[in-house]
């Protein structure tokens, strides 16, 4: 079953005049617009795609690459507030909306902000600035002797969050809470 928010590399299916459907092993489709359609591409062939709604709500491909996918955190510029929300810029077509009870703070167009990427109560996607409720204080295993998640020397992805009395305070693979101190730190390092 597709999924918004993710990356799916689908099989090309069929061929019409609003664009390539595209489907999973399942047999599910999704329509990848024309004006994305990779020149040469047959029947059969693979492509990489992003899968989300459009704004009918309906399942959509692009081609395009979004700053974040689902369950992932970025810093992204917000392009506009009205009564409803604000709309980040995320790299597609369609903003990504953030309502107001998302925003830890009133958000403000051009500035950037650390988002996480979620879904609402209908499925579509939303950003939220509430960070704590998505990241957790402490990398580890709930089960009884379960490893650990992390190991020292493993590589991870941080996206500082903000600074702190001691250093900065980041999201370790979009997951935990981590803090770099100041004594790490050894080139300019800025939030986002």
């Amino acid at each position: 079953m597709l999924k918004p928010g993710l990356f799916y590399t689908l099989t090309a299916d069929d061929m019409l005049s609003q664009g390539l459907y595209l489907k999973d092993e399942e047999g599910e489709r999704v329509l990848l617009p024309r004006r994305q359609v990779p020149e040469n591409i047959q029947t059969g062939d693979s492509l990489k795609v992003f899968v989300y709604l459009d704004s009918d709500d309906r399942l959509i491909a692009t081609t395009d690459r979004p700053r974040a996918q689902l369950h992932q955190v970025a810093s992204l510029q917000v392009k506009d507030v009205n009564s409803t929300g604000a709309f980040l810029d995320w790299g597609l077509p369609k903003d990504l909306f953030v309502p107001f009870a998302e925003q830890k703070q009133r958000l403000e167009a051009g500035k950037t902000c650390l988002v996480y990427i979620t879904e609402d109560n209908t499925g579509r996607l939303i950003g939220s600035t509430r960070l704590n409720r998505f990241i957790k204080d402490e990398a580890r295993s709930d089960w009884p002797g379960a490893p650990a998640p992390f190991t020292q020397g493993d590589i991870v992805r941080l996206i500082i969050a903000q600074r702190t009395d001691i250093g900065y305070k980041a999201v370790v693979n979009d997951e935990y809470w981590g803090v770099l101190h100041e004594s790490q730190i050894h080139k300019a390092i800025r939030v986002g």
